[in-house]
Formats: C-alpha cells, structure tokens, sequence
C-alpha cells in the first residue's frame, strides 16, 4: 500500500471526526490569518521608510487644541521644511446620518504637505484664494451628486459660528487622494481663516499640525525637538509620524496587540486541547489493526511515519484553507476600509508561519499517541478495545 492510499484510507475511516476536526482546524487559522497581522502591526509598528512628515497634536488629548503660533514656532526648528494645520469640524449635511470627514486646513500648506491630494492648477488657486472655497473628495461628490459651483450647507455639531447658523462653503473643485490612509477620498477641505474668524469660541486655536520634514531629516530626532519646545507649557504636544499617528486612534480603544494576542492563545489552546483530543481517539482505536501490520510485517517506524504524515497532513490542509479565506477576506477589508490598508491584505510572513505552526500543531497532538500505540508490546496492543 502506498503511503498516500494509507493516509486517506485512515481519514476516511471517520468521516464525521475528520471533518469536524479539518473544520475546527480551518476556524483557527482563519482567525490566525485576521488577528496576526494586527498583533504584529500593534506590537512592532508600520514600516515608515520614505515618510518625511509628522503630526503635532496635544499631548494629553485629541479634544484638546494647540495655539495657531505653534506652527509658526515649528517652522523654525531646523530640518523643518513646510507647516500645515488642520482642525475638524464635524458637521452634517442635511442631516446626522450624511456624516463625512471635514476640516479646516491653510490651503497653500495643506497642499504642500499632501502631494497625495490631486487637483487641477486652477481648483488649488481657486481654493487658496477664495474665502469660502473648499475642495472635497470624489467619493463624496458621488455619493451626494455635487457639482463645481455648488453651495453646500453643513450643520455644525461642535463648531458654531456667531451666528448660529448652518456654515456655507462653495466647492470650487473635486480632488482625488493617491494615500487613503492619511487623506480619504470623502475629504472636505476649507480655509481656517474663514472659520477662525466666523466660529463662536476657541479663536486662534488648531488641531494639529502636519510637519513637512526635509528628505534627510531624522524624524525622530525632529519630532524630539519639537516636543521639547513646547514641553513644560500649558499646551504641550506629542509628535508622531504619520503612520503612528493613524495607529494611535485605534489605539484609543485599549491594546490591540494585546487583545489580539490573547485571542490568538485562547484559540490555539483551544485547538490543542480538541485536536488532541480527536487524533489521540482515532490512534486508540487502531491499536490493534497497528499490532496485526506489525505481525505481517511492517515495521514500527514506518508505520510511526504513515500515522504522523496523516495528521499532519490534515492539519496543513486545514491550515492553508484557513489561512485561504482569511486571505479573501482581508482582500475585502483592503477595499472597504482604504483608510486602514494596515488591516487589509495577508503577508507572506503571515501565510509561512500559520502554515508552520499548523505544522508544528499536527506533530505536537500525535506524536505522543502515535508512538506509545506503535511501539506498544504487540500482545498488549492486541488487547486494546476500541
């Protein structure tokens, strides 16, 4: 019999435990494929190579607000290239369920800083020079049908105006974003002078600042200094890169690394305890039927290496179907959250080391039962009741 006939042969001897166990295998290591990339993004950062801007934003609190002059003061810091900042709004249009990210932003900077954000020469001019000008994503236009030209009316839900009204802007062009993650396509930008000057409270006052470093610039040691400039005052900052930045709002909601992490052991203790439980079953049974194939003459550890190659063999399989769909469904996560595309897609690293620790799995729960079934005296073997 050859080794392949002899590996299905014994995985059909109990279709049911055989499913039930491939479909316990397959679970885990869909949520292997989903939770590790997040462990591995939480725990060990985003790779930045290439990144030249930073985020300034309050220390303690993102509700908090930093003075409009730190930008100016941040320009001067050396290896400091551009300063842009950018305040949200967080209005409605119409309605509260038409929600959609705004911020007022200096325009001439904002562009500077985001070269993601594509625009026609004349839209950018238009939007620097106009007093109510703002540039918003294509995705939003699409999504409410509007037009170059158009006045939009949007209800403030923090940021009312002198004269409690809706805030009017007139869209002066249409902008497409190539780096979702920083700035989405549902963006709307506005100038802050317009709303520094027009809102109720808190004049003179930002959210953050994005800073443009020079390309040799070490962002850490800039980020360092900028920190240290403000550090002791009454509005200190904490300056991140871009991608930290965006990591730090997920963050908000406890340690993802961690939660994942546990997840992650829960499952794959779990799945010891039922695998081993299943393939222990099965070698208990064939106790006899090994002792009868020693008595014709096979020998222990070939049989030792038919019986590991079936569970393990098992546990691959189930492994790379888990690890299959786990796939496609980070695939989908890459296209419906184009802000998140750390969330999204399978590393290679991610698909070797589930198809390694599924490796590691069957050899784990078989290996001791397998061996004490083999290598059994061959008349107490024959005893065993199944």
């Amino acid at each position: 019999m050859s080794w392949l006939r002899f590996v299905v042969a014994d995985l059909r001897r109990s279709p049911i435990r055989t499913f039930c166990t491939a479909l316990s295998l397959v679970t885990a290591f869909v949520l292997f494929g989903l939770l590790q990339p997040i462990r591995v993004m939480f725990d060990e950062g985003i790779e930045t190579s290439g990144e030249s801007r930073l985020i300034v934003m309050p220390r303690h609190s993102v509700a908090d607000m930093l003075p409009v002059n730190y930008a100016t003061r941040v320009t001067d810091i050396n290896q400091v290239d551009v300063v842009a900042h950018m305040t949200w709004f967080g209005g409605v249009y119409q309605d509260a369920q038409n929600f959609f990210p705004q911020f007022a932003v200096t325009p001439s900077e904002f562009l500077s800083v985001f070269p993601e954000v594509q625009i026609k020469e004349e839209v950018a001019s238009a939007f620097i020079a106009g007093r109510r000008a703002a540039i918003v994503g294509q995705a939003t236009v699409d999504r409410f049908g509007w037009q170059e030209g158009d006045v939009v009316s949007l209800i403030p839900t923090i940021w009312h105006n002198r004269d409690e009204l809706a805030w009017d802007f007139e869209i002066v062009g249409v902008f497409t974003s190539t780096n979702e993650a920083l700035i989405g396509n549902d963006g709307f930008y506005f100038g802050y002078a317009y709303f520094d000057e027009y809102r109720a409270f808190a004049h003179g006052s930002v959210g953050t600042l994005v800073v443009k470093t020079q390309e040799s610039a070490d962002l850490g040691d800039v980020a360092r200094r900028i920190d240290a400039v403000f550090a002791n005052s009454s509005n200190e900052t904490r300056t991140q890169n871009s991608t930290e930045y965006v990591l730090s709002f997920a963050r908000q909601i406890g340690d993802v690394g961690l939660i994942a992490s546990i997840i992650l052991v829960a499952v794959l203790f779990t799945l010891l305890l039922l695998t081993g439980h299943a393939m222990s079953r099965s070698v208990h049974e064939r106790t006899p039927e090994l002792a009868v194939m020693r008595v014709l003459g096979f020998r222990s550890s070939s049989l030792s290496v038919f019986m590991l190659s079936e569970f393990v063999a098992l546990s691959v399989s189930a492994a790379a179907i888990g690890l299959g769909l786990a796939f496609l469904i980070t695939s989908q996560l890459e296209q419906a959250i184009p802000q998140m595309p750390q969330f999204g897609g399978m590393k290679t690293a991610t698909l070797v080391e589930g198809l390694a620790l599924a490796l590691l799995i069957g050899l784990a729960v078989s290996v001791f039962p397998v061996l004490r079934s083999v290598y059994r005296p061959i008349a107490t073997a024959l005893r065993v009741e199944a």
